[in-house]
């Protein structure tokens, strides 16, 4: 089993729906739904299969028929949700992810997200352990 890990993301994850297809290095196909993404990972629910601790190649297909790419490690596992992060991606899924995550930051649901999880007071480290200054900009109340 894979033990949770204590970490803070450094990409924006966003909901996507879409059909998953995994193959491990071992051969193994399964096949899953596709809950969230960013391009450092993404997150699959009721897999057909169970899934062990190692690398797989993923695809996923979006509802509007795009095809995401990706290598990712499994890094945790729950009873519903299989979270992995990425270790290679091509331009063409990178700008996908990218074009997913614009649209999801123009939402409602991405601010009521900020607010839900206290991220107006998180901070954050770039690669280096330098920290990154976030900001939020707001539209003004209408009257």
């Amino acid at each position: 089993m894979v033990e949770e890990m204590n970490y803070r993301r450094m990409h924006v994850r966003v909901p996507i729906k879409g059909e998953a297809l995994l193959k491990s290095d071992k051969g193994t196909y399964v096949v899953a739904k596709a809950i969230d993404i960013s391009k450092g990972g993404v997150a699959i629910a009721a897999p057909s299969k169970s899934l062990d601790e190692h690398k797989y190649h993923i695809t996923i297909t979006t509802t509007e028929g795009k095809k995401i790419d990706l290598t990712a490690r499994l890094i945790r596992k729950t009873e519903t949700v299989v979270a992995f992060q990425t270790s290679r991606i091509d331009v063409d899924s990178l700008e996908i992810i990218t074009d997913l995550v614009f649209r999801y930051q123009e939402t409602p649901e991405f601010i009521q997200q900020i607010q839900d999880h206290n991220l107006y007071n998180d901070r954050y480290l770039d690669e280096d352990g330098n920290e990154i200054d976030i900001t939020f900009d707001v539209d003004p109340e209408k009257e």
